[in-house]
């Protein structure tokens, strides 16, 4: 699968490029949303599930409750509500779904290029009204009224365009010219001293900085280290030394009170650990080559594997499902070594990794030690 790359197009070839790309969101509101990655499939396998990341707005789907995802062929597919993340503090959201199909990939463009006056266009799914059902298409040419420049804008809107104000289109894909992605469609607002309406959207300034904050995986197969998303600049250094690959697909995070937990252990390492959401079952990989020092059930971890790699090297696996390896197995990398899962003290599916080096040596899991209700990984 490619991106879609173009240059000068016409209306109608614009609207072609958004459809593939934008689907619906159906839940508690109603909404729209744009394909922006997809995870790698590491084994290159025939037939399997792909997982692709959305972005739309957060107020769409900030309550909690049941989603699913439209896409532009009419397929329904459900979204696991563990695993929606809000960007910072305005008015965008990643969520995920998994499907088989090839589905197009949003080009995220230059919005920084864009003028007051320039035309772009917003596509979507618009609530259903007199003229049209749900499941109807649009995509509506616009003007751009204003760039806002103030950081600390409303929901992070930050750029605003007239057009059709139509419920439903929240989170669909903003376009310019060129058919790459610049904008979130974010609001409306109904303008009645001037006679107009006024959309809101965040620009794709916004979040290509978080998108390189956070791991993608939709590029490479092992850690980047250009990525600040982690508060521990170490931890990369070291995967990027060791060349890991992803032990699974997912977006790295850092775990809920970065550092307590370890620090209630020991105060000589803070914790070395990431949390990656994503569906049970999904198949967890050796990051590299080494011998399983671990394989068991642990009350606060759930299934965990341990691996021993060179140099006094380790890698930790928690949370798993189902483990399906044994202790003082060899292991490649990228084998198959657990699923992931939702075992132990856990808030929801996720794996948690953590790298372990010679000079930091956390408890044996045998340890006892206590934990408030809110420190779960």
């Amino acid at each position: 699968m490619s991106q879609i790359s173009v240059l000068s197009l016409q209306q109608n070839e614009i609207s072609d490029i958004a459809k593939k790309i934008t689907v619906g969101i159906e839940g508690d509101f109603s909404g729209s949303g744009v394909i922006i990655g997809k995870y790698p499939n590491q084994h290159q396998e025939a037939n399997v599930q792909e997982t692709y990341l959305v972005m739309t707005a957060w107020h769409i789907v900030e309550q909690s409750g049941k989603y699913s995802i439209r896409t532009f062929d009419g397929k329904l597919h459900s979204v696991n509500s563990q695993n929606i993340q809000r960007l910072d503090k305005i008015d965008v959201a990643i969520i995920e779904f998994t499907s088989q199909e090839d589905y197009s990939i949003a080009k995220v463009g230059n919005s920084s290029k864009l003028e007051v006056g320039t035309t772009i266009f917003y596509a979507g799914y618009p609530n259903e009204g007199p003229h049209n059902t749900r499941g109807s298409y649009y995509c509506i040419p616009a003007t751009v009224i204003s760039l806002i420049e103030d950081k600390n804008s409303v929901n992070g809107y930050n750029i605003s365009y007239d057009g059709l104000p139509l419920d439903g289109m929240s989170g669909g894909a903003v376009l310019d010219k060129n058919g790459e992605l610049i904008a979130i469609h974010g609001a409306y607002a109904i303008r009645a001293v001037v006679g107009r309406a006024e959309n809101y959207g965040v620009s794709s300034e916004t979040f290509k900085n978080w998108s390189q904050k956070t791991v993608l995986a939709q590029q490479e197969n092992i850690f980047p280290v250009k990525t600040r998303h982690l508060e521990s600049r170490e931890f990369l250094d070291v995967a990027s030394n060791l060349k890991l690959v992803w032990p699974t697909s997912g977006i790295l995070t850092t775990s809920r009170r970065w550092g307590r937990r370890e620090e209630n252990w020991t105060s000589a390492r803070s914790n070395r650990g990431v949390n990656i959401p994503g569906p049970i079952g999904t198949p967890i990989v050796a990051a590299a080559d080494g011998i399983v020092v671990e394989s068991s059930y642990f009350n606060y971890y759930g299934n965990v594997i341990e691996i021993q790699h060179v140099n006094g090297i380790s890698t930790f696996y928690a949370h798993n499902n189902r483990l399906v390896v044994s202790k003082g197995q060899s292991v490649k990398q990228g084998q198959q070594i657990a699923e992931r899962g939702n075992t132990g003290r856990s808030s929801g599916p996720h794996l948690y990794f953590e790298i372990r080096t010679s000079d930091f040596t956390p408890p044996r899991l045998h340890a006892k030690f206590q934990l408030d209700e809110d420190q779960g990984i």
